[in-house]
């Protein structure tokens, strides 16, 4: 920016500034993008922020790191223990697959059951074709 230059917000103009002195203005906040400029010897004015030497466009904004890759969250399942007449064959956190056992002959069933771990105390029962009774078992539930 050469020559001389005047600048003015509403009815207030100032200068002739040179040009290193206007960049100075604006640098400081002095000379606002909304402000009007003249150059020295021309009538028609426009706005300051159309100069890009005054005003160069503002950077764009860094992109937030990448967050780095969360693992997945544990199963927040719970824990079955076996009560009496039961064996526990396996669990997964969400349900339990257990055999029930006679309490009295000890016979135990030869299929296996599976249900969700239960919040307290859930009840199984079976027919035990030794004793030719019916007998129940406890798997006990905690979460």
């Amino acid at each position: 920016m050469v020559g001389l230059w005047f600048y003015g917000r509403g009815a207030d103009i100032t200068g002739p500034v040179s040009g290193p002195e206007l960049a100075a203005l604006a640098a400081d906040g002095t000379v606002l993008p909304t402000d009007t400029l003249w150059e020295d010897g021309i009538e028609d004015g426009f706005p300051a922020g159309q100069v890009p030497e005054l005003f160069p466009p503002a950077p764009a904004p860094a992109a937030p790191p990448a967050a780095a890759p969360q693992p997945p969250a544990p199963k927040r399942g719970g824990r079955a223990v076996a009560g009496t007449g039961v064996v526990i064959v396996g669990q997964d956190g969400t349900t339990v697959k257990f055999r029930v056992k006679c309490t009295t002959c000890g016979k135990e069933d030869a299929s296996w059951k599976s249900i969700k771990i239960p919040r307290g105390t859930a009840r199984a029962g079976f027919f035990c074709p030794k004793c030719k009774k019916r007998r129940d078992g406890e798997i006990h539930g905690y979460h």
